[in-house]
C-alpha cells in the first residue's frame, strides 16, 4: 500500500490535469500499478550507524501492489548509500517486494536526485508491463 495515498493521488490529480497520464496510456497502455517515494526514518532497532558529520537521508518506497515498504539511508554528498536496504511489512503477513521492485525503488530514487543533493518529494512512479514514467515535485531553490 501507499505510504501517503493523498499525496500520490494529488501528483495523479494535477498529472491529469496537464493531460500527461492520458498521454502516458494511449501511448504504453493503461497504468496497472504505482510506486512513490517519500521521507521516512531509521526502522526501530536498526544498527545503522550514521556519521555525525554527514547528512543522511531516509528514503521509504512504497507500492499500490504490495503491503510492505523498501527503505534506505542515503548520503547525497557525495551519494553514498548507507547500510543496507530493508523491508517494513505494513500489515502482518506482507509479502516482501521482489527484487525488481527493489532494484526499481532504488535506481528511480537515484536518478530523481539532483547532482547537488536536492530532490522533490514524494517522486510517483507510474506503472505497467511495457513502460513507466516517474513524477517528481519542484526541488526546493
Amino acid at each position: 500500500m501507499l505510504i501517503d495515498e493523498a499525496a500520490f493521488n494529488n501528483m495523479t490529480d494535477a498529472l491529469v490535469e496537464q493531460g500527461i497520464i492520458q498521454k502516458f496510456e494511449q501511448e504504453n497502455g493503461k497504468i496497472t500499478g504505482k510506486m512513490m517515494i517519500t521521507a521516512g526514518e531509521l526502522p526501530e532497532g536498526s544498527e545503522i550507524e550514521l556519521d555525525p558529520n554527514r547528512e543522511a537521508y531516509v528514503f521509504n518506497g512504497s507500492f499500490d501492489f504490495y503491503d510492505s515498504s523498501v527503505g534506505v539511508v542515503l548520503y547525497l554528498d557525495p551519494m553514498e548509500p548507507v547500510g543496507n536496504i530493508w523491508i517494513t511489512p505494513q500489515v502482518e503477513d506482507a509479502e516482501p517486494p521482489a527484487k525488481v521492485w527493489i532494484k526499481f525503488f532504488f535506481k528511480t530514487l537515484i536518478t530523481s536526485i539532483e547532482d547537488d543533493g536536492t530532490f522533490g518529494l514524494p517522486i510517483c512512479s507510474y506503472v505497467n508491463d511495457t513502460a513507466d514514467f516517474t513524477a517528481v515535485p519542484a526541488r526546493p531553490s
